[in-house]
């Protein structure tokens, strides 16, 4: 309450500050503002921080960082600059210091990796000393949250039906929107 949350970090693309980057956690923290982040999981088991699987938006190469080892996506510079993908201890190792709340946003993930990466992101989370909630736009996500952790604050994202058709199904997309699946993951917001 009362505290300003940045989305993606402090970013700047102008100022050469690319979303999701340690220069925009960074920004965030000498701002004092919260940061609102997104976690993915690369092929050899990294959590890292990006909001999009596949990073040609973000650096012009296209592939994803699932099919990609952490060293080998570090070959890439995020929106020009120097920075790269970060890891997702290291994102926050700089807000951990300012004392700033965290938003995690778990993304989706291959079926066979969500519990993985749920697991990761909770054992690092963990010893994070400020206050923090994770959010997912896969309520299977907030399931496991709510299974194995119940004590953590969750939150179920959506959005518009037409916005989510394409890529759920029609389906899907139906619940999702509804929040209909909210009686089984329990989310706190």
């Amino acid at each position: 309450r009362g505290q300003n949350i940045a989305h993606r970090g402090l970013y700047d693309a102008a100022q050469g500050i690319p979303e999701n980057s340690l220069a925009a956690f960074r920004a965030a923290a000498e701002g004092g503002y919260g940061a609102e982040l997104d976690t993915r999981l690369t092929k050899d088991g990294v959590v890292v921080v990006s909001h999009d699987s596949n990073i040609r938006r973000m650096t012009g190469a296209d592939v994803t960082i699932e099919s990609l080892d952490y060293a080998e996506l570090q070959q890439y510079k995020l929106g020009g600059t120097e920075e790269r993908v970060p890891r997702f201890s290291d994102a926050l190792d700089i807000l951990a210091a300012a004392h700033v709340p965290v938003i995690v946003e778990v993304k989706a993930s291959p079926d066979h990796r969500r519990g993985e990466l749920c697991r990761k992101v909770l054992e690092v989370m963990q010893t994070y000393s400020g206050p923090w909630c994770i959010e997912s736009f896969d309520p299977r996500i907030v399931l496991w949250f709510r299974i194995h952790a119940p004590e953590v604050l969750r939150g179920q994202l959506s959005a518009r039906y037409s916005s989510l058709r394409s890529s759920l199904g029609k389906f899907s997309a139906f619940a999702l929107s509804r929040c209909l699946t909210n009686f089984i993951t329990r989310p706190h917001f």
